[in-house]
């Protein structure tokens, strides 16, 4: 029962992620001209959040 919990969870995770990736890509540049209010609130939320491993160094061979 709690790998299907999990199964399910992760799933849901999946497509919040499309639904926000869906926007930004197909209706926030349709909506651009007409409420750039609402593109600009919007927008943060498909960008990616710097975490703890931006702030690592690059590994040995990496540049």
């Amino acid at each position: 029962m709690l790998g299907l919990l999990g199964y399910v969870l992760f799933g849901a995770g999946y497509l919040v992620m499309l639904g926000i990736e869906f926007d930004a890509a197909y209706v926030l540049p349709s909506l651009a001209d007409s409420a750039p209010a609402y593109v600009d609130d919007i927008t943060p939320a498909a960008q990616p959040v710097p975490g703890p491993t931006s702030s690592q160094p690059d590994p040995v061979g990496a540049r």
